[in-house]
């Protein structure tokens, strides 16, 4: 693994997605979500609004897992 991909996954792993109370993530959401973000959004990390954001607008393209951690 590259250090800009180890960076982005480990600011990735403290900061996900979804809503503000995501923030955190679970570990639920991150296994679910990780490889989505790095597929649709790496360009976003490590910036929590970013990411979130750009997780909504690729909704359809995620995985059926990461879509069920944005209900």
């Amino acid at each position: 693994m590259t250090k800009i991909a180890a960076i982005a996954f480990a600011a990735l792993t403290v900061a996900t997605f979804a809503t503000p109370s995501f923030a955190s993530g679970t570990a639920e959401q991150r296994a679910a979500c990780t490889s989505d973000a790095f597929k649709f959004c790496m360009s976003a990390i490590p910036n929590i609004s970013r990411v979130e954001s750009c997780m909504k607008q690729n909704y359809s393209k995620l995985s059926p897992g990461c879509q069920a951690q944005f209900k």
